[in-house]
């Protein structure tokens, strides 16, 4: 968390993220209320600067609450490639760092093993029908990317 916060802020993270990320260190966890207040910067920072938003929705199907947002690929009168840096600049600013420490935070972590727990057996037996080693027991990082293959 303290590697965090002192890349957040050498890297222009706002005040407000910040401030975010420093409650996170104190209370040990970054709630999803405080993602949401940070997603919420970043998307008014994008629709400030005239770049497309599709708002944030609520998706559960990980075993705990995620964002899932969206900016255009262009914005008048700008490349691809400078409307991407510009979202790029106000997510920096406003919720990246946020949005990293709540995807590793305890809860998420904790949500994370209990969905696995609950298709581990299915997963486990799928991976190895598709000829890949597989620990059953292991650590949900583990199954990541091959939980795309099932």
């Amino acid at each position: 968390m303290e590697s965090a916060l002192e890349r957040a802020s050498e890297q222009g993270a706002s005040d407000a993220q910040l401030r975010d990320l420093r409650a996170a260190q104190d209370q040990g966890e970054l709630t999803f209320p405080e993602l949401e207040e940070a997603v919420g910067r970043s998307l008014s920072c994008m629709r400030s600067a005239d770049i497309p938003v599709i708002d944030a929705t609520v998706d559960e199907s990980a075993g705990y609450p995620r964002l899932d947002y969206a900016y255009g690929a262009s914005s008048e009168g700008r490349s691809a490639e400078q409307t991407d840096a510009l979202a790029q600049e106000c997510l920096r600013t406003h919720s990246l760092y946020v949005e990293t420490i709540y995807t590793s935070s305890p809860q998420v972590r904790e949500a994370r093993d209990v969905q696995l727990d609950q298709v581990r057996e299915e997963l486990v037996s799928c991976l190895e029908e598709a000829g890949l080693d597989v620990m059953a027991d292991a650590s949900p990082g583990s199954y990541d990317v091959r939980r795309q293959i099932c």
